[in-house]
């Protein structure tokens, strides 16, 4: 039996018709919420039905004007259906034939540091010791008050580090020297490795071949939280199930409407001329400005998640984040993300007004729960 003949057989039916929907409302120009929310059922249902993805796939080799939402990724485990009409399945390996001549792009990696002296050299050995070798080092130190310039001066003979720069003052925000960092990279792909994480040693091979996909404005995996002792306490992104390649606009839609999805910017790689074309407003914020910056980024392409635990996000109480959410301040600058997506069309003012409600409580039940995690106790 022939792919054409099994997709015409009474048991593959359905499931070619309930594809064929899929991709009908993946390509419309106008949807409605009708149309999202249909489009979220089926999606939810190819998540967690291989047969479905099969006959996706069977149906891109019938149909080549049928473009694809899903793309396939490094370390991405496929399932699909064989020419004898057999599931099969395959682990993508990296390929960067598609760059041409530049099959090695460089990534500039921005070290933004204050008073992480403790964590630097594990931080700086995860990125000396990438799978993936062409990259230059950028670190900038917002005027560390601990021993972070002794523990960072070790690093300057090193060939990678491209960049060392002291602040004479301190800057008051992580993002104002995000975009300084952007201003001083060579590489059109960037990552801007957040000195007190850390990270797999393939984390760049994993996601450098993202940016493949012109349209890509930024890539990341899945993040696990640890402690102050290096100890995982939360593995993050469960809502997402395999690796993908999303237009940006459903990507806020779906993972930024109502939080951050993006953990941190550790687990991510960014597209330097994108980043450079970003609204500034997101350097305006204290810290809830990642936030603003993937919204912003994904508006203007497509996002790429690569559904591997390859990035480990630090958290402690005496974090920038941990006293945001204690003051509240971190409703406030919420609040201004909202009227920005309402702004741009992204949510409407009912759906903004709910979320809000819904984030006050998280992030109150969230900072409880930290605290009690840290204590010991049982949560």
């Amino acid at each position: 039996m022939d792919m054409n003949d099994l997709l015409r057989s009474k048991q593959y039916q359905k499931m070619y018709n309930v594809a064929a929907e899929y991709y009908r409302l993946s390509q419309k120009d106008k949807t409605t919420s009708e149309d999202l929310k249909r489009y979220q059922s089926l999606e939810a249902e190819f998540s967690h039905n291989p047969v479905y993805a099969a006959v996706v796939n069977a149906m891109i080799e019938k149909n080549k004007s049928m473009r694809p939402i899903e793309k396939l990724h490094p370390g991405q485990n496929v399932t699909y259906m064989n020419s004898l009409g057999k599931m099969s399945e395959e682990t993508i390996k990296p390929d960067y034939s598609s760059y041409g001549e530049a099959k090695m792009p460089l990534v500039s990696v921005i070290v933004p540091n204050y008073n992480h002296a403790r964590f630097l050299d594990e931080r700086m050995e995860t990125i000396l010791g990438q799978t993936y070798q062409n990259f230059e080092v950028i670190i900038l130190d917002d005027k560390s008050t601990d021993e972070s310039k002794n523990v960072i001066e070790r690093y300057r003979g090193n060939a990678k580090v491209s960049a060392i720069v002291y602040n004479e003052e301190n800057s008051g925000s992580p993002f104002k020297q995000w975009y300084k960092g952007f201003q001083l990279c060579k590489g059109e792909i960037v990552w801007i490795a957040e000195s007190d994480d850390s990270c797999e040693p393939t984390f760049l091979e994993s996601l450098v071949p993202c940016f493949a996909d012109e349209h890509v404005a930024f890539a990341f995996c899945r993040t696990t939280k640890v402690d102050e002792a290096d100890k995982p306490f939360e593995v993050c992104q469960q809502d997402m199930h395999g690796s993908y390649v999303m237009e940006g606009h459903d990507f806020i839609a779906r993972h930024l409407y109502r939080i951050c999805s993006v953990v941190n910017a550790s687990s991510a790689l960014i597209r330097k001329r994108m980043a450079l074309g970003a609204a500034p407003l997101y350097q305006e914020f204290r810290g809830s400005g990642d936030w603003m910056f993937w919204i912003e980024m994904a508006e203007l392409g497509r996002v790429a998640f690569v559904d591997k635990k390859l990035n480990r996000c630090r958290q402690f109480f005496q974090s920038t984040t941990a006293k945001m959410q204690r003051s509240m301040r971190s409703s406030a600058e919420d609040y201004r993300i909202y009227q920005y997506m309402i702004t741009h069309k992204e949510m409407s003012r009912a759906k903004a007004l709910k979320t809000r409600f819904w984030r006050i409580y998280s992030l109150l039940f969230y900072t409880e729960k930290d605290l009690t995690q840290r204590n010991g106790k049982r949560v």
